[in-house]
């Protein structure tokens, strides 16, 4: 009996120890599997807030830019202000296929309309003219770059993936370009125009 007894201890004592020995490998695994999740995530292309923001707005901004750039080419009867349009419609459109592929990418899906403030400015645009509009035309596109420039400085500063702000400093030179081109702009009645702008180049092109 005494036999049987220890036959059934060392039994036991053994099962013990493969059971202790399965649940020490599965907490190893466990904390490696947790030490490894922050690799990841970036793999996954998660995002800061910061740069989610700025892949939002940045392509809401591209939107804008090519509906109104579009809607100059039916309302302005000044050709230089139909050179500037054109400039936006290719320049901002190339802008937008590259950040969606970036945000492809990264899982990250981007707005398909402007904002609403600039879908206001568009319903204004819309009901305008010739000389009245090109005046509202200049006057909204001189803001709405204001705020891109410092969209993009902020993003070229603050970023942290790299992909995105490696998109911000190669966009922001033509956003920069762009900023200029429209305060060099009178908003005076066509004919008072200069028509420097036939000559501005996409700088896009050069990205």
């Amino acid at each position: 009996m005494e036999k049987i007894v220890k036959k059934m201890m060392n039994r036991t004592a053994k099962i013990s120890l493969v059971m202790s020995a399965g649940l020490c490998t599965a907490l190893v695994g466990a904390a490696f599997a947790r030490q490894d999740s922050p690799d990841k995530m970036k793999g996954s292309g998660m995002l800061s807030h910061m740069d989610r923001t700025f892949m939002t707005k940045a392509e809401q901004s591209n939107l804008a830019e090519i509906a109104a750039g579009n809607l100059a080419w039916k309302q302005s009867n000044n050709e230089t202000v139909k050179t500037h349009a054109q400039h936006m419609i290719t320049d901002h459109a190339d802008a937008s296929t590259k950040l969606n592929m970036i945000a492809k990418n990264k899982s990250v899906a981007l707005p398909k309309d402007p904002d609403p403030k600039n879908q206001q400015v568009y319903k204004q645009l819309s009901m305008l003219m010739g000389s009245a509009f090109d005046a509202k035309y200049i006057k909204s596109q001189r803001a709405g770059h204001v705020a891109a420039v410092a969209l993009f400085r902020n993003e070229v500063k603050n970023g942290k993936d790299p992909d995105v702000h490696a998109f911000a400093v190669k966009t922001l030179p033509t956003i920069e370009a762009h900023l200029k081109m429209f305060q060099s702009m009178s908003t005076k009645p066509m004919g008072a125009m200069g028509h420097g702008g036939s000559k501005m180049q996409s700088g896009m092109n050069k990205m």
